[in-house]
Formats: C-alpha cells, sequence, structure tokens
C-alpha cells in the first residue's frame, strides 16, 4: 500500500453534502473511527486527508507546524479568474484580518491585544442583561405554543451578547443577528464565485453597521471592546482593516456558532426526555449541562490545517502540503478519549472543550458562548418541570463544517 493512501478498505462512501450526512452524521463518523481515525483520499486541491480521532485532532491543533487554512487567498484567486475582484475584495480583506487565518506570531499578538475583553469574569458582567433577555423571551406561554427557536432566542441573543460586548446597547438584537448569520458560509468548500459575491455584499452591510459603531465610540469612548480596538488604532498599534475585521467576526462567526449551539442543545433535549427530566429535576446541572450538550452535537463540525512539513500523525505519514480535515464532531464522541461518548449525561464530570478548538486558536469567545447556553438552560429547566419537551418542527444546514437547524420548533406537552 502506497504509504500516502492509507484510506481503510471498506470504509463507508464519505460524501459530507448527503443529505442523510446532513441529518446525522455520527454514524457515519462511527464508522470512519472504528477503520481508521486518520485516512487520506483525493481531494479538491490534491490529497485529503480525513482525520477524526480526538488524540489526532489534539495533536495537530497543538502543533504550530500544522497551518490555518489559506482561504482568503484561494478567494481572492477565484474572484480574479472570474474578473470578480471588486465584489469580494472586502470580504478577502476582512478574512485574511480574522484570527481564524492567521498564523504565528501575528494571530497571538492580535489576540493578546484583545483578550482581556473575552475572559470569563468580562462574559460574566454580561449575565444581568443576557438573563433578562432570555427571562423574556423564553416563556411558559411560548413554549405552550410552540417556540421558534431561531428567530425568537438563539438567533438574538449570541447577536445581543457580541453587541453588549462591543460596547453597543441600544442595539435591535433580531435585526443584527439577521444581518450577520449566514457570513460563517463562506467556511464551506467548495463554493462558485456567485456565492462569495453574495457573502460579501453581505459582509458590506455589516461592515458599515460596524462603522457606524465606531463613530459613536470615536465620539464617546467607554470601557469596551470597540473603544480598546480605536485605541489601538490610534497608538498605530492597528489599522482600521483590523480594527473592522475583528469587529465583523464577533458578530457573524460568533453569531452562526452561538445560535447552533443554543439550537443543537434544545434540540438534543427535546430528544432525549431523560436528560431533559434531569435538568428539571436540578436546574444547577445547567453549567455542566452546557459543556456536555456543546460536546454531543457541537456547532462547528470541521476545521482545516495544512501541514507545513512531513509529519506522523498515528500510523499516517502526512506530508508537507497535505491538507487536513478535522471532523471535530467525530472526535467529541471518541470512545479513546470519553467512556459511553456516544451517550448524552449532562451530569458527567468529564469533559472535552474539543468543541471550541485547542491550540492557540482556542475559540476565543467560549466564556461567552458557554454563559448564553448555560442561562437558556437555567431558564428552561423549572419550565419544563412535571412536563415534556418535544420537538414540533426541525431542518438542517447544508454545510458540513456546520451543524445547526435553519428551523426548530419546540414546546411543552404533559
Amino acid at each position: 500500500m502506497d504509504t500516502f493512501d492509507i484510506r481503510p478498505a471498506g470504509a463507508p462512501t464519505f460524501n459530507p453534502f448527503d443529505p442523510r450526512f446532513i441529518e446525522d452524521p455520527y454514524p457515519t463518523y462511527r464508522r470512519l473511527r472504528e477503520q481508521a481515525p486518520v485516512f487520506s483520499l483525493p481531494g479538491c486541491l490534491g490529497r485529503d486527508w480525513i482525520v477524526t480521532g480526538h488524540r489526532e485532532i489534539e495533536q495537530i491543533l497543538a502543533d504550530p507546524a500544522c497551518l490555518v487554512d489559506d482561504l482568503p487567498l484561494r478567494v481572492r484567486r477565484l474572484a480574479s479568474e472570474g474578473a470578480a475582484d471588486d465584489d469580494v475584495a472586502p470580504l478577502c480583506d476582512a478574512l485574511a484580518h480574522w484570527l481564524f487565518f492567521m498564523d504565528e506570531p501575528a494571530h497571538g499578538d492580535a489576540r493578546r491585544r484583545i483578550a482581556r475583553h473575552f475572559s470569563k469574569i468580562a462574559a460574566e458582567r454580561l449575565r444581568p442583561i443576557l438573563r433578562n433577555h432570555v427571562d423574556t423571551h423564553l416563556t411558559p406561554e411560548a413554549l405552550d405554543g410552540g417556540l421558534n427557536v431561531l428567530p425568537a432566542l438563539a438567533g438574538p441573543l449570541p447577536a445581543l451578547a457580541a453587541a453588549l460586548m462591543l460596547g453597543w446597547e441600544d442595539v435591535d438584537a433580531a435585526q443584527l443577528a439577521r444581518l450577520s448569520s449566514g457570513i460563517f458560509t463562506v467556511f464551506t468548500q467548495p463554493l462558485p464565485l456567485a456565492r462569495y459575491v453574495l457573502i460579501g455584499r453581505q459582509y458590506a452591510e455589516l461592515r458599515d453597521l460596524v462603522a457606524d459603531l465606531l463613530a459613536q465610540r470615536t465620539r464617546c469612548p467607554r470601557d469596551d471592546l470597540a473603544t480598546l480596538l480605536l485605541d489601538l488604532e490610534a497608538e498605530g498599534t492597528l489599522d482600521r482593516e483590523w480594527t473592522m475585521a475583528i469587529c465583523a467576526m464577533l458578530l457573524s462567526v460568533g453569531q452562526d456558532t452561538a445560535q447552533s449551539l443554543i439550537a443543537n442543545a434544545l434540540n438534543a433535549l427535546a430528544t432525549h426526555p431523560d436528560q431533559a427530566a434531569a435538568l428539571a429535576a436540578h436546574p444547577d446541572l445547567a453549567g455542566k449541562a452546557a459543556r456536555e450538550l456543546s460536546r454531543y452535537d457541537a456547532p462547528v463540525q470541521m476545521i482545516v490545517r495544512t501541514a507545513a512539513a512531513d509529519m506522523r500523525l498515528g500510523d499516517a505519514h502526512i506530508p508537507a502540503g497535505g491538507r487536513l480535515h478535522l471532523f471535530l464532531g467525530a472526535a467529541l464522541r471518541d470512545p479513546r478519549m470519553l467512556a459511553q461518548a456516544e451517550t448524552l449525561d449532562i451530569r458527567r464530570g468529564e469533559f472535552s472543550m474539543l468543541a471550541f478548538g485547542g491550540g492557540a486558536h482556542f475559540c476565543l469567545g467560549s466564556h461567552l458562548a458557554l454563559l448564553e447556553l448555560e442561562i437558556v438552560l437555567g431558564r428552561l429547566a423549572p419550565l419544563i418541570a412535571g412536563r415534556r419537551l418535544v420537538r414540533d418542527v426541525i431542518a438542517w444546514q447544508r454545510y458540513p463544517h456546520m451543524r445547526g437547524p435553519t428551523r426548530l420548533v419546540i414546546r411543552t406537552r404533559e
């Protein structure tokens, strides 16, 4: 067998765009893990490597020689070939400044400058406002009538949280959620040029909104992230493009990931009545339940890295330039990592935080995302005591890198 081809014999057909996979990828993940946690197959840009093992993904994310995806360059190249440079240039400029697409040392330098606004302490300061928002929208009447989760709860909450972190207190959270949602689909590969153009137009609208916010903060500085970014600009540490990009990244990436985290968790509880009952009986489990639910059905299912040099990964020899597709959703149910990993258990004492990545690129907004979910679960617990939480309607996003519903309606029944 060729050293660089360890696709396991008899491996199942692996099509991450298949509707059956989109609806429930976990049986396929299990078969892939059992046959080989790392294997190769022909890809769009040469040889691709599929990685489903928890240990192997942790190794890759901790290795500085495994570089981030070069998506901004590829999108720019595609736009140039299609004579659409002007349509996607602002989007490409923004992506090049997103932490996702920055390697060290630039990534670490940029992250350290803003990290204090993403700490657990900083997130906790937002708890009262976020809790009030959830209490207002997650009510017995809403659940009795059927709660349309995304527009009513899971969408506006991350938008409000991100806006508050930036210092934008008078935001229309529902409107901001609609504008921010969907830009993260730029990570889906491959996409046609026309799709990048549409995403670029949406980003331009969001960028205009951010420009208005920054203008407000220029006139009236505060102790918030937007003011910090403007101060760094004034010092000459950052330029305006980076400031605009980090604000847009917080709003757009935080939007899609956090709203899917909340929606996936509510869907999991609706389909696991024993766990919903355990939460109702023990509302103090909300924090632990948030971590377990983020593991059980993670919003970010796949990320990409590129090997800068030859490397050994388990039994696989990865050549320099090899593209590594890291399926976090598969790794989070790896039985080598966690006993009974296929089982949802909100009382679980051990956790993996791989749902938020790992290494230097561990999710900057993880504290805020978990806080949002914890608040939702804490509010939900008394509302479902003595009742059943059921799922009336669900439809899934059709993106292999993200998992979350496009529509979810839940209700309570006797």
